[in-house]
This record gives structure tokens, sequence and C-alpha cells, in this order.
């Protein structure tokens, strides 16, 4: 473990409570002695989040109990050491996750978090390039993680460059995909193909999609047969033969 880092552990008293409603009391006892208590966060399942961070080198302990009582290999015997590994950074998240099967939509807020439990003392620094401004927010979580939201305004690829203590972290640059808000009232369709006086069987007919207005997304358009009413019949034509233009 390193020093200033933040270290974060998950005691799991499922077999004993699924509902939370035991008491998780966790204390990190320096090399000289000194207690601190650290911040226990019971999700109501069973399971009890702590969080510490060490603030001197050498030999610690965690002492953790639940109802008072130590739980099984408590004391925990650790060291701590002065260091930084910005390998142990983690990015994730539905912000940084987009593909150009799966992109964001402009207009549409998002985000992704960074995790750098274990990393060691270091600051973030983030950096946005795209087809325009992206401003986002930076929340720090204390428990090691931050929380970036942001909403592109304008589809495109946008370049997020994240470094942490002066390193490039893991995976940077993320790229990001974004495309417009699709709005299918927007779409016209228009074209001789559209015109009952001038559809003739037997003879190709087309129309043309207009959804240059509409926003990014894929045109769809499927086979159409269509009828010839007259007094003595009903005929079935054949398909159209260019649907698209």
């Amino acid at each position: 473990v390193y020093k200033d880092a933040i270290a974060r552990f998950v005691v799991n008293a499922q077999k004993l409570d699924r509902k939370g409603e035991g008491n998780v009391v966790v204390h990190l006892v320096q090399p000289d002695g000194r207690k601190m208590i650290c911040p226990v966060n019971n999700t109501q399942d069973g399971l009890y989040h702590c969080v510490y961070s060490p603030q001197m080198e050498g030999l610690h302990q965690l002492e953790i109990t639940y109802e008072g009582v130590a739980i099984p290999g408590s004391p925990h015997m650790f060291s701590v050491v002065k260091g930084f590994d910005v390998s142990r950074v983690k990015v994730f998240g539905e912000g940084v996750n987009s593909t150009s099967a799966q992109p964001l939509l402009s207009g549409q807020k998002t985000q992704f978090t960074v995790d750098v439990a274990g990393a060691g003392p270091g600051g973030l620094a983030l950096a946005v390039e795209g087809p325009t401004d992206a401003p986002f927010h930076c929340t720090e979580n204390g428990d090691g993680t931050f929380t970036v939201d942001y909403t592109p305004s304008c589809p495109g690829t946008y370049k997020f460059n994240i470094k942490y203590g002066d390193h490039v972290v893991p995976g940077s640059p993320f790229y990001v995909n974004v495309r417009g808000k699709t709005d299918p009232s927007h779409v016209k369709c228009f074209g001789p193909g559209l015109n009952s006086d001038n559809i003739r069987v037997g003879q190709p007919s087309y129309f043309t999609i207009d959804a240059s207005n509409a926003g990014d997304g894929p045109i769809q358009a499927s086979s159409l047969k269509y009828a010839l009413f007259n007094s003595s019949a009903v005929t079935l034509a054949t398909n159209y033969t260019n649907l698209a233009t």
C-alpha cells in the first residue's frame, strides 16, 4: 500500500445478515500506535465498504469488528511505502465506451469514472478535443474515484486526454463517437413513385428520401407492392425497383 493513497476493501457479512443490520467498525493502527477510525459505507445488503488512507510509512494494521467481535483474520497487518503507480488507475463508463455501432447522442448528458485508488498521491488532469467545446464537471467522491459528467453539443469524434500525477493513464486518449439526435418528423419523401397518377403496371418507379435535416441514422426501406383499382379487377403490380436515391 502506498503512503497517502486511498485504499478500499469490503467486509462481506451476507452469511450472517443480508439487510445490513450489523455494526462494522474499522480502525487503522499506525506504526506509532495511534488509531484512526475508517469510514464504513453500509449498503444495506450485508456488504460494508471501507476506505482508509495511511499517512505514515511502516507496518500498519487494520482492526475490524462486527457487532463488537473481531472478524476472522483481524487484525490484518500490512506495510505502507512511499510510491506511485499510474498503471493502477482505471477509467470506465458510458462516457468513454461509445463505439461507431453504439455512439452517444449530441445533447445527451453522459459520464465516466476515474478510479485512482491504490495508485498513490497525485493530481487528476483532463482535457477534451472535439468538433466543439464539451464542458465537463469533475466530482471527487471521497473513495478514490472521480465522476466526470459532460454533454456533447455537436456530433463528431471527441478525444479525452487523462493524466494522473502528470502521467498518462492506461487507455488514454479515449475516443468517443457522438451522433446527432434523430427526428423522423423531419424526413421528407417525394418523387413519382409516391404519386399514383405516375405509376404504371410493369414499369419501375422511384422516390427520394431526404433525411438531411433529421439527424444521423440509417435509412431502412422494404420492398413494396401496390394495387391498381379499376371497375373490372384489382391487379397487383411488380415491386418498386428503386426505393431510395
